[in-house]
């Protein structure tokens, strides 16, 4: 964080004006502020000519009072300004402007073309750093780059980032559920009492080596003292049988795995947390803020969503999109929210339907930009793509099965959005979970 934050907007402002005369391009991603930069130019600028002509060319209309508001407090004197959003560029028109700012597009297209064609000074702002290869090299055939930020150390901002981080424990919802869990403990327990530890019970499923699982069964079962011609009259000769006849060995070691899934998926999915999220998102007054929430399963993701969506997300007339690959398939929307069909072929008039990998794309772009149908939070797994790009305020883990240095090292082109990273970390009280979370914390004691 030291060495970006040593980079001051006046290092930038004069490897732009000096060295490359007025003409660049700038990665203007977080910790730099795209406003506060536009404002300190525009302040070098209009000192030296009053009568200056200013354009800005944003990617959504929301940005253009926020730069006006900005420039109106610094009391900029200048002839014109002018703040509009690349929607409105005319490729026929001519724009006679002597600075031309372009924020937010991150591609080499006809409106940059347009709107640069008669500029004097030209200021590019991208705002990514995951920009495909070829756009670069385009973008940089045109203009040269202020190479004032490594992309390295951008893309590992997140690594030196303060954060702040808080533990929060979850019951469960009724007695039946905490009676159903205890009931799964003990059965695990029970089972590796049998086998005497959990290796003996993945080789009892698997095998040792060379030895086969049936093998390894048996030979469990005759350390016990089981055979085949035990005394079955005799009650303690029953009871080995029950505990060691080698098919019910067998049995064991596979129903404690599915038990063993069942109890996690217990307190990972624990119900209640979708009412303590949504607690967070109202505490840390979340609207605006760019949040992840990451849980274990695909599944609960899912589920995450859709109660944050019509729990709190549509009071704020945004929703929490997924990114993961369990999401059913949908109709394909438009920015309004209506559907949208096929134009011509045989489908022509049907809705389109499009399915979980186009779908996380597209909730990811709706993250990343500020759209009319825009997502301020996103609900992934533990294994979403690593290709996931954006800058965050907070992550919400709905289970401590990843903490923030494992989704450090997967999510390497997540970014900060501010200059500190809110964590909250959810587990079920009770549970294998408040075991985990207290392992981690002494760990990093």
């Amino acid at each position: 964080m030291k060495k970006i934050l040593e980079v001051s907007y006046d290092k930038i402002i004069n490897r732009w004006g000096l060295d490359n005369k007025g003409k660049g391009v700038v990665t203007c991603v977080p910790p730099l502020d795209y406003i506060e930069l536009i404002v300190n130019l525009l302040k070098r600028m209009t000192a030296k000519n009053n009568k200056i002509k200013i354009l800005i060319v944003v990617d959504d209309i929301s940005k253009r009072s926020l730069i006006l508001n900005a420039v109106k407090n610094e009391n900029l004197v200048y002839q014109t300004l002018s703040i509009i959003t690349f929607s409105y560029i005319v490729s026929k028109w001519k724009y006679h402007y002597d600075i031309v700012i372009a924020q937010g597009k991150n591609e080499w297209c006809s409106e940059i073309e347009t709107i640069f064609a008669n500029a004097q000074f030209k200021l590019m702002l991208l705002n990514k750093i995951n920009i495909p290869i070829e756009q670069l090299g385009k973008i940089y055939k045109n203009l040269p780059a202020v190479n004032t930020i490594d992309a390295t150390d951008v893309k590992n901002l997140i690594n030196i980032t303060p954060v702040k981080e808080e533990d929060i424990a979850v019951e469960f919802a009724n007695d039946e559920l905490r009676e159903k869990y205890d009931k799964y403990s003990n059965y695990i327990s029970d089972t590796i009492q049998i086998f005497g530890n959990f290796d003996n019970i993945e080789y009892a499923r698997q095998g040792k080596g060379n030895i086969s699982a049936k093998s390894f069964i048996e030979q469990i079962a005759y350390d016990n003292g089981w055979s085949e011609h035990l005394d079955m009259t005799i009650p303690f000769n029953a009871e080995i049988d029950n505990a060691f006849n080698p098919t019910i060995l067998e049995q064991r070691a596979h129903t404690c795995y599915d038990i063993i899934r069942e109890r996690s998926k217990l307190a990972t999915d624990n119900d209640e947390k979708l009412k303590t999220i949504v607690d967070i998102l109202e505490k840390i007054e979340a609207r605006n803020k760019k949040i992840i929430i990451c849980s274990k399963r695909g599944e609960f993701a899912y589920k995450v969503s859709e109660y944050v969506t019509a729990n709190w997300s549509s009071k704020y007339f945004t929703f929490c999109g997924n990114y993961h690959d369990c999401i059913p398939n949908m109709k394909l929307l438009d920015d309004y929210g209506r559907p949208v069909t096929y134009k011509t072929g045989l489908k022509k008039g049907a809705i389109k339907i499009v399915g979980t990998k186009y779908i996380s794309t597209d909730n990811l772009k709706r993250f990343n930009i500020f759209t009319s149908g825009k997502i301020d939070i996103l609900s992934i797994k533990n294994t979403s793509s690593n290709k996931l790009a954006c800058a965050i305020d907070a992550i919400i883990f709905t289970s401590p099965s990843m903490t923030f240095e494992d989704f450090k090292n997967r999510f390497s082109d997540v970014v900060p959005n501010s200059s500190e990273i809110q964590i909250f970390t959810l587990y079920t009280a009770k549970t294998i979970e408040e075991k985990e979370i207290n392992k981690i914390r002494s760990t990093f004691k």
